[in-house]
């Protein structure tokens, strides 16, 4: 069985966390000349990054949920039933067909992530909209 290095080991938590902080792998050559030290004070930097990345991501998922969920209320008030209702209107009025395809599109065109269970939720009321 192949076994890392603790130096490789560093190496390969530095692009792991560089990709979840940054979004890409960086390349590898810049970390050659650097002491083990070094590493570690990297793998401490992005973990922040990383941590940020995950505290804004949530901020983001928490403000795209309540637009959506302020936009349904909009159509309740303006005289739809329930929120399944609202939903189909909100359909109608962004150009959808009112097909099961269209839950994965309004979803994602609102930014709702269906990763986390708000976004789920919201996900499953959409398609159970479009059934309805």
């Amino acid at each position: 069985m192949f076994e890392l290095t603790e130096r490789q080991e560093l190496l390969c938590t530095i692009s792991d966390l560089h990709k979840d902080a940054r979004g890409f792998r960086p390349s590898l050559d810049r970390y050659e000349l650097k002491t083990d030290d070094e590493l570690m004070a990297e793998i401490e930097w992005l973990g922040r990054e990383v941590k940020e990345e995950i505290e804004r991501e949530q901020q983001i998922d928490a403000l795209c949920i309540t637009r959506f969920n302020d936009e349904v209320a909009t159509f309740i008030q303006q005289g739809a039933a329930n929120r399944s209702t609202a939903i189909r209107w909100m359909l109608q009025a962004q150009g959808y067909d009112e097909t099961p395809a269209d839950a994965d599109s309004i979803c994602y065109n609102n930014g709702i992530n269906p990763f986390i269970p708000e976004g789920k939720a919201i996900f499953e009321e959409v398609e159970a909209a479009i059934i309805s």
